[in-house]
């Protein structure tokens, strides 16, 4: 199971189309524990964050912004 980092923020309707994409993967099979992060807690991530959410970071903290595909992100976790 990979565990990857899901940076978003609240009404952020990109954010949901990332996730949407997140559980297309996991119902093909892929296994992913996902940890949602709101950036609007953290002035470091408002700096960091604020105009790229959502990102999905993984476990060696490479990270990738919007906007990607379903084959992008798939290519991104593997």
């Amino acid at each position: 199971q990979l565990n990857i980092r899901l940076f978003t923020t609240l009404g952020c309707h990109l954010c949901e189309q990332a996730m949407l994409l997140i559980r297309q993967l996991q119902n093909s099979g892929i296994s992913l524990n996902v940890k949602e992060i709101e950036i609007a807690d953290s002035d470091e991530l408002m700096k960091r964050y604020g105009v790229r959410v959502p990102v999905i970071a993984r476990p060696d903290d490479n990270e990738i912004s919007w906007p990607f595909s379903l084959d992008e992100l798939e290519l991104f976790l593997k």
